[in-house]
Order: structure tokens, then C-alpha cells, then sequence
């Protein structure tokens, strides 16, 4: 039978070292009490520079509602189509409306069916086209 999603233990961070600074991955709620939101379980140090301390946070914690309900959208879509997606948007979060942000968000299952992770990528851009990190 194949795989809806690779596990997570196929993602090797070695291979990642060039960019594991804007690597971040996010627990999928499955219903239950220990897992009622989306959980950043990691943020890599270029999105938590960009966006404020999120390791381990549930989404409503870590941003505003406003904000939460814009990336459970994107996260959404991931997880109930099983497909990586890409998305490029300006930053409206804590007066950073000076930048520009580039999303890589793709699923991942332990199972091979249910998606239980997000693997994401974050790049931020200021309007004047250099990158901040």
C-alpha cells in the first residue's frame, strides 16, 4: 500500500543544514484533549528572529487570532489533501508588515496515512528585496 505522506524520520536534518535556521514542524491536532490545536513543536532561529518565540506553543497561543486562523487555513489544506504547498504573503504580524514571507508546508505520517506533522520552510524578505536572514 503506498504512502499518503513520508514519516518524519525519512527527513534527515544533516541534509537540511543550509536551511534548518527556517525549518519549523507542526503537530496535527487529532481531536483529543492533548492535541486541540495545531503545536509548533519547532521553530527554526530565522522564523522565531522573524516571529517571536513559538517552540512548543499551540497556534492560539503563539499569534494572534487573526493570524491563527490565516496559517490553519494553509495547514488545512496540507493535511486534508496530503499535498506540499507554497505559498508567498506579507508579514502582518507585530508591525513586521515590512516583509514579505515565502511558506514551503508539506505533510508528514508516521502511519503513511494520517497526516500527524507539517514540515515547514520560512524565508522572509524585506520590501526592499533583501533578504533578513
Amino acid at each position: 500500500m503506498p504512502r499518503s505522506a513520508p514519516a518524519r524520520s525519512a527527513v534527515d536534518p544533516a541534509e537540511m543544514r543550509a536551511f534548518l535556521p527556517h525549518v519549523g514542524l507542526i503537530e496535527v491536532p487529532d481531536g483529543s484533549v492533548a492535541r486541540p490545536d495545531y503545536r509548533i513543536r519547532l521553530a527554526g532561529s530565522v522564523i522565531e528572529e522573524a516571529l517571536g518565540a513559538l517552540t512548543g506553543r499551540l497556534l492560539q497561543e503563539a499569534v494572534p487570532p487573526v493570524i491563527a486562523r490565516r496559517w490553519r487555513q494553509v495547514y488545512e489544506v496540507v493535511v486534508s489533501d496530503k499535498v506540499p504547498i507554497r505559498a508567498v504573503t506579507q508579514v502582518s504580524f507585530e508591525a513586521k508588515n515590512f516583509l514579505t514571507a515565502e511558506l514551503f508546508a508539506a505533510p508528514l505520517s508516521e502511519d503513511g496515512v494520517r497526516v500527524d506533522t507539517l514540515l515547514v520552510s520560512l524565508a522572509f524578505w524585506s520590501n526592499t528585496g533583501r533578504a533578513t536572514a
